[in-house]
């Protein structure tokens, strides 16, 4: 797909700045595109959440109340609505400690994500991070949607008590985005269609402003009786489940040949709520049928939504013809993953971690589908039922599935009510300003690369430790050797050097620092570190308490990981101090953590010294051989 303008811009705020975003456009602007590439090329430790199962698998995420262990009631933004949630939240050590690492949370199909539910995410964040005053407790939350699509549902009962506390059900009417508004990026470039009279029509529609000539356009395309209409070269587009399952199995019921089922392989955990298609796909020769997933194999002989008949059929075998290809297509089982985020204690990077799949073919009968289910997809040819339409955005979407409006056939008249656009999208999107976006971005990434530098020089954590072990020592001085009181301070003055430096870097750093006092700042770091591992390397430290010792042991350890990483990247990254460098040699050194310690001189020594620390020694010999204080 070609890059324009707002999709590198996009990007750039997403990888380059901290700031919260709003990913949006019109159906068919690469939204989905844009996601897979966030999440192929990131530098940052991610999370992908929708809210739905179904959405979240074909986002490669899980669902928002798993990921944030939600209850299903509505949150009432009040102090006593915040004590109530954090108390019936589940959050495990692991999701704890997801949390505390996240640096970007991706939520997609933002439409239908409500605005208490985001308020929800806020407070859990902001309390599991101790970072109450910041909006999503410092994490970066990329939003990815159109508006004009599918809505929230919120049921009468529900809206009756939120609306108490809510303009609308919109995520932009929460709490946290009606105070820290995320930047809007409208992606503009449409892909899915080229007819400039189809884009002007379905702009129109989505505005809810039909013009005469498009009202004509429509009703040109009304045909009750579907007749000249070849009926296999087109998909039924719906309103209703009962309606697409009640068509789909009449036209089933009139092939007259063998039925043939195919059983779902599920493993681990994979809830049903979130199956792709039916686990029990029961097929005919000659049925219609609709691919559910995009083609592995190169060059691609099929996509998500490519409309294909049944040629050939048995127990081991599904073969299937698409309308513009004179071979048959041989169809291949697919696995779906539903995976959970751990966090490696070691590296502190989130990972995907599969727990449950489902194997089936990535198949399911296509004489129709639903409107919700075909969000996301793209069609050459249509049949549309949407006089029962009922949600705003349904037409819109049903109608932007279409490849061009000549593979457009309406079965029946669009009911008006559908056509309705909320006014309180109408008023968020027509009072954003992009026109600043250039200017801004240049602002977000100064001010992002200064977080990194800041973090970069950062001595805080390793302190912390430091101030431990002199604790650990005071507390159990008996167990330990003279030597030990002798290597803390040692250290300790190490880390206070570093500290008054980082006071210093942080006054330059606000007054835009030069290349050159960067590099004076790093060789000064860089220095310490080598006199840290000399002395760490020799250290003299013995005790006769083995749980005592493994603590010690284990701090250490600690404290040298929180500044091998700053050494890494400041040794790689040359004379370029930009976000993108430090970034990168950051993933790389956690990505490749246990090869480059396996190979470091350092961590060599260490680990051989660390083993001798705790001495196994008789009572009676104890005072003579540690010659304690």
């Amino acid at each position: 797909m070609e890059k324009h303008f707002e999709y590198k811009i996009a990007n750039d705020f997403a990888n380059l700045t901290s700031c919260s975003i709003f990913i949006t456009g019109k159906a068919g602007t690469g939204k989905t595109t844009f996601l897979k590439e966030l999440k192929q090329c990131s530098q940052k430790n991610l999370a992908i959440v929708a809210p739905t199962g179904v959405a979240a698998i074909n986002a490669g995420g899980v669902t928002i109340h798993s990921f944030f262990g939600l209850p299903f009631t509505p949150f009432i933004p009040t102090a006593e609505g915040v004590a109530n949630l954090i108390k019936k939240q589940r959050a495990n050590p692991t999701k704890k400690n997801i949390y505390n690492e996240l640096e970007m949370l991706i939520i997609d199909e933002i439409s239908m994500v409500r605005a208490d539910l985001l308020d929800s995410i806020d407070f859990v964040l902001r309390h599991h991070r101790k970072n109450p005053n910041t909006p999503f407790g410092g994490v970066q939350v990329v939003f990815i949607g159109d508006l004009y699509q599918l809505p929230p549902v919120a049921k009468d009962e529900e809206w009756q008590i939120l609306s108490q506390y809510y303009q609308s059900p919109f995520f932009f009417h929460s709490k946290v985005i009606e105070q820290y508004p995320p930047i809007y990026l409208e992606l503009k470039h449409i892909f899915r269609q080229t007819d400039k009279k189809f884009i002007n029509l379905l702009n129109e529609i989505r505005h809810n402003n039909l013009s005469t000539n498009s009202k004509i356009l429509i009703s040109s395309k009304i045909n009750r009786q579907l007749t000249n209409v070849k009926r296999s070269d087109y998909i039924i587009l719906t309103t209703h489940n009962y309606k697409a399952n009640s068509i789909n199995s009449e036209e089933m019921s009139k092939i007259n040949s063998p039925e043939y089922n195919f059983e779902a392989k599920i493993s681990g955990d994979f809830p049903e709520k979130n199956y792709p298609n039916e686990p029990t796909l029961t097929l005919k020769k000659g049925a219609r049928v609709m691919f559910i997933a995009n083609d592995r194999e190169s060059p691609h002989r099929y996509f998500n939504g490519k409309i294909g008949t049944i040629t050939e059929l048995n127990d081991d075998k599904i073969m299937v013809r698409c309308e513009d290809s004179e071979t048959d297509i041989k169809v291949a089982y697919e696995i779906w993953e539903n995976i959970n985020y751990n966090v490696d204690t070691e590296t502190k990077q989130i990972n995907e971690e599969v727990i449950g799949t489902y194997k089936q073919y990535p198949l399911r009968l296509a004489w129709a589908i639903t409107v919700h289910k075909s969000q996301g997809l793209t069609f050459d040819k249509a049949i549309l039922d949407l006089e029962q339409a009922f949600a705003n955005g349904q037409v819109y979407v049903a109608l932007s599935r279409c490849r061009s409006f000549d593979g457009i056939i309406l079965k029946s008249s669009i009911n008006q009510r559908a056509l309705s656009t909320n006014p309180h999208i109408l008023d968020y999107s027509n009072n954003q300003n992009e026109n600043t976006l250039t200017l801004r971005l240049e602002e977000e990434k100064k001010r992002y690369q200064k977080e990194l530098l800041l973090k970069l020089f950062d001595v805080k954590l390793a302190v912390q430790i430091i101030q431990e072990l002199f604790k650990d020592f005071t507390k159990n001085s008996a167990s330990f050797n003279k030597s030990t009181l002798n290597f803390i301070q040692t250290i300790s003055s190490i880390f206070f050097e570093l500290e008054i430096n980082i006071n210093r870097i942080k006054i330059e750093i606000q007054q835009n620092c030069t290349t050159e006092n960067l590099n004076l700042h790093k060789d000064f770091f860089l220095s310490k570190i080598k006199i840290f591992e000399e002395e760490t390397v020799k250290i003299p430290i013995i005790s006769n308490d083995e749980d005592i010792a493994e603590t010690f042991v284990s701090k250490i350890l600690k404290c040298c990981k929180e500044l091998e990483w700053r050494k890494y990247v400041l040794e790689h990254i040359e004379n370029d101090f930009s976000s993108d460098k430090i970034l990168y040699h950051k993933q790389m050194f956690f990505k490749n953590l246990r090869k480059i310690e396996n190979n470091s001189k350092f961590y060599i020594k260490l680990s051989e010294k660390l083993k001798s620390i705790y001495t196994e020694i008789a009572d009676t010999e104890a005072n003579e051989y540690l010659n304690l204080l």
